[in-house]
């Protein structure tokens, strides 16, 4: 498609979106077809007359269009040209199934040596889907300076650097894979004053040589129902005046699970085991204002459960089971112990205020299912808070009482809340 056209489209797509904003995607938008026995010479815009290249889609597609790829392994860095808009993104899809292109398998994004998998620079509203990601020397996905974009079911592997790095940008990541990196699994930062808000959800990373998920500063960030396992340091990193919630996620076969090095850090219904470090770590040295919260957790067998060394830490409804270094830790600004049972791991150091406070065998059903068994006494000994949704997505209380744990004894209802969190004392009962 010559740049002339484009151009046309662009203008016209501009004045359908304005006069018939609801037909405009649908007037005016293109569907392209890749395929390994396509040519770039072609239209693009059936399967018979596929292109080639997933760089001559780059370069052709604007506001709207989609284009699907079919099975294989293509050996370049995709660049879009163009950015898409809130009602009208710009879509990549591995097309595995090869319903759209005919050709299934894995489709496999190739590169080595200073070149990314996919480089978005102020691109906005561009999302990219179920593509296979095999980068030698530089990031699988790189998104700088761009809003609306998102990364969905993609699998990334086998770079010295991180998967995904998001620089002052807006961007979901859903359903991906990250593993076997030399640097961090996603790499979340601010870029010229301007802060990065990134959601993650259903996301497994293992593998990796640094942190997981590496908040650097400024950043806002939402990481829910993911899990981190068998990775050598910090399974999730909030550094200095990022803000972080961590919801319904599991840590296992690492060091540390959640280091708050950040203004705010709050972390529900996770569950934590099978570590070498904390659960939850508040360190001592940046300056930032180090408010934690940490509710309704299942810990078990790691060095410690909490570790508070400088800011203020409220630590509710959650089990602490044979943490050899103590359950919660407390040496910081306050240590606030509420409604929490220990098992071979009672609190130690500057506890501030301690209410409710559970003794004994929480009696998990095995090693590795942490759901409580009868007679268990985390069950209806829990104080009422706002982190309504369990590990396993059920809705809490069940049969009018708060349970202590990730998991809610006789809970049925997976019936949604919102999660709201406020940065207030949660009164004991």
């Amino acid at each position: 498609m010559t740049r002339r056209l484009i151009a046309v489209r662009m203008i016209l797509l501009g004045a359908c979106a304005t006069a018939m904003p609801g037909l405009a995607r649908d007037a005016l938008a293109e569907t392209y077809y890749v395929r390994k026995s396509g040519s770039d010479s072609a239209n693009g815009l059936t399967p018979a007359t596929a292109w080639a290249s997933i760089t001559k889609a780059a370069t052709s597609m604007i506001a709207g269009d989609t284009v699907y790829v079919g099975a294989g392994t293509y050996q370049t860095e995709v660049v879009p040209a163009s950015s898409g808009t809130s009602t009208n993104p710009i879509r990549y899809i591995a097309d595995t199934t090869g319903q759209n292109t005919g050709d299934a398998g894995a489709v496999t994004i190739s590169t080595w040596g200073s070149s990314h998998g996919f480089e978005l620079k102020n691109r906005d509203y561009v999302e990219i889907s179920g593509f296979s990601l095999r980068i030698s020397g530089q990031f699988a996905i790189l998104i700088s300076s761009s809003i609306g974009c998102k990364i969905v079911g993609c699998d990334a592997s086998g770079s010295s650097k991180p998967g995904f790095d998001i620089v002052g940008s807006e961007v979901e990541i859903e359903g991906c894979v990250v593993k076997n990196l030399g640097a961090a699994g996603i790499e979340i930062g601010p870029k010229g004053g301007v802060q990065s808000k990134v959601t993650i959800r259903n996301v497994s990373i293992t593998g990796v040589s640094a942190e997981c998920v590496k908040i650097k500063s400024d950043s806002t960030v939402v990481i829910e129902d993911s899990t981190f396992y068998n990775y050598p340091t910090i399974g999730v990193m909030v550094g200095g005046r990022a803000q972080a919630t961590v919801s319904r996620c599991t840590f296992y076969g690492g060091s540390t699970g959640v280091q708050a090095s950040g203004d705010s850090v709050a972390v529900d219904n996770c569950l934590f085991y099978n570590m070498g470090g904390e659960a939850l770590k508040v360190p001592n040295g940046s300056g930032a204002k180090h408010q934690a919260t940490f509710i309704n957790c299942t810990v078990s067998s790691v060095s410690r459960g909490v570790f508070n060394d400088a800011g203020t830490c409220y630590v509710i409804n959650s089990i602490f089971n044979n943490c050899g270094g103590g359950g919660i830790v407390g040496s910081g600004k306050a240590t606030y112990d509420y409604h929490n049972l220990f098992n071979n791991n009672q609190p130690s150091g500057k506890i501030t205020e301690s209410v409710g406070r559970v003794t004994g065998d929480p009696k998990f059903k095995s090693w590795n299912d942490f759901h409580t068994q009868d007679g268990s006494p985390a069950r209806h000994s829990g104080t009422p808070v706002d982190a309504l949704i369990t590990l396993d997505k059920l809705k809490r209380p069940a049969n009018g009482a708060f349970d202590i744990g990730c998991y809610e004894y006789g809970a049925t209802s997976s019936e949604a809340q919102p999660r709201v969190f406020r940065w207030t004392q949660v009164a004991p009962q």
